[in-house]
């Protein structure tokens, strides 16, 4: 019963908005502007080389993490009721340390990764869960100002 309030306190739009910044922050993230380029001579890629076309299947894929990412918050916000930016933000970057930085961080010892391949996916990672904690929060806090309507079935 506690899973169907909280999923019901969810603002789905303010998930949807967060998820699209969030994706927009990885794309930028990842151009020629930012790490792109730097990001694909550390994994020992050649920048110059035509990756082969528009990969689609990487882009749905991090849409669906994108998703993911900003339902998590909205269900956290609405389960903790956290209702100001700085609840948000504190949320935010605990998640980022506590779980995907520690994940991040043990990635390279597994794979053949530099660390600062790993230290631009975390910060990505980190920048993504602050502004999507922060937009579902905003929704939230903004749904529950709304007026509460009953439906009748009368």
């Amino acid at each position: 019963m506690a899973l169907e309030t909280n999923v019901q306190r969810i603002d789905w739009l303010g998930v949807i908005v967060g998820a699209a910044a969030g994706f927009a922050i990885s794309m930028l993230w990842y151009s020629q502007m930012l790490f792109g380029v730097y990001d694909m001579v550390l994994r020992g890629l050649d920048p110059g080389k035509d990756p082969g076309g528009i990969q689609v299947g990487r882009i749905i894929a991090e849409l669906a993490r994108c998703f993911l990412i900003a339902v998590t918050y909205g269900y956290f916000t609405a389960r903790l009721r956290i209702s100001s930016v700085t609840g948000a933000l504190y949320l935010a970057t605990a998640v980022a340390i506590g779980f995907q930085l520690t994940g991040q961080v043990s990635a390279p010892l597994h794979k053949d990764y530099p660390l600062a391949v790993t230290a631009i996916q975390a910060s990505l990672n980190l920048i993504q869960g602050i502004v999507a904690a922060t937009i579902v929060m905003w929704f939230q806090r903004r749904l529950s100002k709304a007026p509460r309507t009953e439906l009748s079935t009368g």
